[in-house]
């Protein structure tokens, strides 16, 4: 079994840290705006943001290696490749669109 790099593990969570103060730092507008049950909202986004991105983040450099190395192989792979990073860079769009949705409340 593979190990994950120490730095990719340190930055994974810094880049989380750095999000969730963000989406902390939201609170105080949405508290001026709204009741104090939909305050926690900035922050409950941040977190779903912050998972859809990483998994997709994760899974695009693990099917990447795979694809680049198939495609060494063989050429003809590039078509099931090129769609299996398309479907893994898909999480974080999704991620970035279910951020959208809740934010202007559509």
């Amino acid at each position: 079994m593979e190990k994950t790099p120490r730095n990719f593990i340190l930055l994974s969570i810094l880049a989380f840290v750095i999000m969730s103060l963000a989406g902390l730092s939201l609170i105080p507008m949405v508290n001026a705006a709204y009741s104090s049950e939909s305050s926690l909202v900035g922050f409950g986004l941040t977190i779903a943001s912050c998972v859809f991105g990483f998994s997709g983040g994760y899974s695009i450099a693990k099917i990447g290696v795979a694809a680049v190395s198939a495609l060494t192989e063989k050429p003809e792979t590039f078509g099931k490749s090129f769609l299996f990073i398309v479907f893994a860079e898909a999480v974080a769009i999704y991620g970035l669109v279910l951020g959208f949705l809740v934010y202007f409340g559509l």
